[in-house]
């Protein structure tokens, strides 16, 4: 996971503590990535983003020594720490004996992602208002990335950013999903709109069955904050309003299932689609 260096003052302080060599603080434009699945994922992306790696003194294992293996072969820098060493460089105890500092996760423009549209017949792109969440951050991203979501679109103020947990939660998905952080979301949307994508903002309630809508066209699919749903003037961008049909006791979804049944029907329709038109060749 994602965590701010700190200070180079803290780190004075944690060798004074330790009475032994201070781990190689970077600048603060840095982070921590921590954890053996979401380090190897840094480690595996087309541009590794890793700098060095802390490795618990005696922790032994397939999953570290894969790691070591890899960073080694990159040319990455290894310290050997003990355990408690590794708990204060990033501030919490579940690393898994791994930490790796690496560059700040690329933010892209609004552009850059409708240029990559233009390669792909039906793009998807997810557009979150004000997902405050880290967690459903995270699995939104990690959804994103498992049905080929071109980008993401998050606001910049009032809403989770790449947090550490986001990281965690994304299970390596902010290494391969395109993040664009808006200043303003309704601009963002129109923009998408004047490209040929459908808006379709997901409602908990009162909109169209999702499974009756046909997502034969680039789509933009806008999920809301869970307490309060979609602001007015961004479900006034949506060309659509669709609801997930319940059946059970339970009448709300938690924001981050919700966008996955969604980008499971998106992609649903457009591979039945596809298939479609080649069983008719």
């Amino acid at each position: 996971m994602y965590h701010q260096m700190q200070k180079r003052e803290e780190g004075k302080r944690f060798h004074h503590e330790r009475g032994r060599s201070a781990p190689v603080f970077h600048p603060e434009s840095s982070f921590f990535l921590y954890g053996i699945h979401p380090v190897r994922e840094a480690l595996q992306a087309p541009n590794p983003r890793v700098e060095c790696l802390y490795v618990a003194q005696g922790r032994r294992g397939h999953g570290i020594a894969e790691l070591v293996a890899v960073a080694e072969s990159l040319g990455i820098k290894i310290h050997w720490k003990d355990r408690k060493a590794l708990d204060q460089i990033c501030g919490v105890s579940t690393h898994q004996g791994v930490v790796g500092v690496v560059s700040p996760p690329r933010l892209v423009d609004l552009e850059e992602i409708l240029q990559r549209c233009k390669s792909i017949p039906k793009p998807i792109v997810l557009a979150l208002d004000g997902i405050k969440d880290p967690r459903n951050l995270g699995s939104l991203l990690r959804s994103a990335e498992a049905f080929g979501v071109s980008g993401v679109l998050i606001p910049k103020d009032r809403a989770a950013g790449l947090t550490p947990t986001v990281a965690k939660t994304s299970a390596g998905a902010v290494e391969y999903t395109p993040v664009v952080q808006v200043v303003n979301l309704v601009r963002a949307l129109r923009e998408l709109k004047a490209y040929g994508f459908w808006i379709i903002g997901a409602e908990a309630q009162g909109g169209k069955p999702c499974f009756t809508h046909h997502f034969q066209e680039p789509t933009a699919l806008v999920l809301g904050e869970e307490s309060r749903g979609l602001r007015p003037l961004v479900r006034q961008q949506c060309d659509f309003l669709l609801t997930i049909p319940l059946r059970g006791r339970i009448q709300s979804l938690n924001v981050a299932v919700a966008g996955g049944i969604f980008l499971y029907e998106i992609r649903k329709q457009q591979e039945a689609c596809v298939d479609r038109s080649l069983t008719k060749k």
